[in-house]
């Protein structure tokens, strides 16, 4: 600041000078007014000192500002620059290390795999003794129930046989002895009542 104040101070007295010395007008069409030029220029620097003077210490906290807000935006960028690399690091290992994770994966599908297709079979095998134990208790009940109607059959067409047998060879007498036993034995049973 004082520099310019030097330098006006400087400018409007070299101006000074030069108008007193020049105080004499010369009637040439070509002659050039340097006191006016002078005058000219240092209100141009008055003008823009006094607008340097007042815009000054605004100018300078807005490109402060701006300064403070684009490093930071520049420190932001760069924690954002190594977070993503840090990705793209963990990327490329993981990129790398994929056709082992995915070897691996397979591997313990194929003995997940086996592991359960041997449970089936053996659920299988064993639902399968299962049914044919079933089937066997099943069958046999069946031939035991057919081989009951069976000899109940026989024994029905035996006793049918044999009745018939019996009645045509029985005589009276024999039918008659037959029906006393049953009597004395209904009375026998009658007394122990």
């Amino acid at each position: 600041m004082k520099r310019i104040l030097a330098f006006l101070l400087l400018l409007s007295i070299g101006v000074l000078l030069g108008a007193s010395e020049t105080g004499e007008t010369h009637a040439t069409p070509h002659h050039f007014n340097w006191a006016a030029f002078f005058g000219k220029v240092i209100n141009a620097l008055i003008l823009f000192g006094g607008i340097y003077v007042i815009m000054r210490k605004p100018f300078e906290a807005q490109l402060a500002k701006q300064s403070v807000d684009v490093r930071r935006d520049i420190e932001d960028r760069e924690a954002d620059i190594q977070t993503h690399q840090a990705s793209m690091d963990e990327l490329q290992v993981r990129l790398r290390n994929l056709e082992a994770e995915l070897q691996a994966m397979r591997e313990t599908a194929a003995v997940s795999g086996r592991e359960q297709m041997d449970q089936l079979e053996n659920l299988g095998r064993e639902e399968t003794r299962r049914i044919v134990a079933r089937t066997e208790a099943e069958i046999t009940l069946r031939m035991e129930a057919a081989m009951k109607q069976l000899k109940a059959r026989i024994a029905d067409a035996m006793i049918a046989r044999f009745a018939g047998e019996f009645q045509e060879q029985a005589d009276e007498d024999i039918h008659n002895r037959l029906i006393d036993r049953g009597i004395d034995q209904a009375e026998t049973i009658d007394d122990r009542k």
